[in-house]
């Protein structure tokens, strides 16, 4: 039995708590792209598919006698996809 594509509810009720939008700003997707990615995996003959997306933001601080000497950041963005 197929999953419904439209699986993603209206941002007026959603519950994921702000993670629908960041996923939205961070990798310029729409709820029409990720039903459309879903429909091609499922076209296949697949029942089941995954959509997978990663943002990581990280920061470090290097102090050496209460200085800090560097401050990186790093970002990444990973998206994959299973059927």
């Amino acid at each position: 039995m197929k999953k419904p594509l439209g699986v993603f509810p209206s941002p007026r009720t959603s519950n994921y708590g702000g993670q629908k939008s960041v996923l939205f700003q961070h990798y310029g997707l729409t709820e029409h792209d990720l039903e459309r990615y879903l429909a091609a995996a499922l076209s296949a003959g697949g029942e089941y598919a995954d959509l997978y997306f990663e943002y990581l933001s990280s920061t470090s601080l290097m102090v050496d006698e209460s200085m800090v000497k560097s401050a990186p950041r790093e970002f990444r963005r990973d998206a994959a996809f299973a059927w």
